[in-house]
């Protein structure tokens, strides 16, 4: 997990409304970010990230550089008894942005039909 704490606020505590640019360039600094948001929301905003994503990619590639392969990733869980924003309706989204998992195979094989 990075360094930024989970209770992180951004500069100004009234301004609690973020783009979904801001949103990623947040996410795209600090690598992971755990947003309280209404469950609603969710959907949305992971569509809107990930439109972002490609429409930047997609421009770093028509200028001829090359995008990097970071994915975005997501968890989301209810919010708990104690918790600041918890209620009904309420989620908790844990966003990360790193590298591309892989596997290792040590064989790969396509069944033919006398299996």
């Amino acid at each position: 997990m990075s360094d930024l704490p989970i209770d992180f606020v951004d500069d100004d505590p009234d301004d609690n409304e973020y783009s979904y640019r801001r949103v990623l360039d947040l996410l795209m600094e600090k690598k992971e970010l755990i947003l309280t948001i209404e469950e609603k929301a969710a959907k949305p905003l992971k569509r809107n990230l990930t439109a972002l994503k490609s429409r930047d990619a997609a421009k770093l590639k028509n200028a001829g550089l090359e995008a990097g392969d970071e994915v975005l990733g997501y968890t989301s869980y209810s919010t708990k008894e104690g918790d600041e924003a918890h209620g009904p309706g309420m989620i908790k989204l844990h966003i990360t942005y790193g590298p591309r998992k892989t596997v290792k195979i040590h064989k790969l094989e396509v069944p033919d039909n006398e299996f």
